[in-house]
């Protein structure tokens, strides 16, 4: 699984010190205008030259439709890259939203209600079984 978040996300995320004290993070930190700007060729070329299979997602959608294939249990003909593109704002409020689980809550019933919430009904009943194997 590749998560193209095309600017290094992790050094831009408001946990992280760094994005308030240093100017220029783009530039000298996580390598901006190196990286393909979420090319949807350059890592298909690469994977599919190595003869990976390849599968990519832009949206919720598209990724809730081939993970299924990715996270198979059988033994495939090829190794596999998912390329799984992603915004550093949706990122960031990801990120916030699981800082807010409130203290009081459990562990587990705030891991249910943010799997809930990214897979919905259909993706929990699907993750339940492929667990249960």
């Amino acid at each position: 699984l590749l998560v193209n978040n095309s600017v290094g996300v992790e050094f831009h995320l408001f946990k992280q010190e760094n994005c308030t004290v240093v100017n220029g993070i783009d530039r000298f930190i996580s390598a901006g205008g190196h990286n393909g700007h979420q090319s949807p060729d350059l890592v298909k070329h690469f994977a599919t030259d190595l003869g990976f299979e390849y599968m990519q997602a832009w949206t919720k959608e598209e990724f809730l439709q081939k993970y299924e294939r990715f996270v198979t249990p059988k033994m495939t003909d090829k190794p596999m890259v998912f390329e799984v593109f992603t915004k550093i704002d949706d990122e960031n409020q990801d990120l916030k939203d699981l800082w807010s689980i409130k203290k009081d809550d459990s562990l587990k019933a705030g891991l249910k209600r943010f799997a809930k919430d990214a897979l919905g009904k259909e993706g929990i009943v699907k993750l339940k079984s492929f667990l249960k194997k």
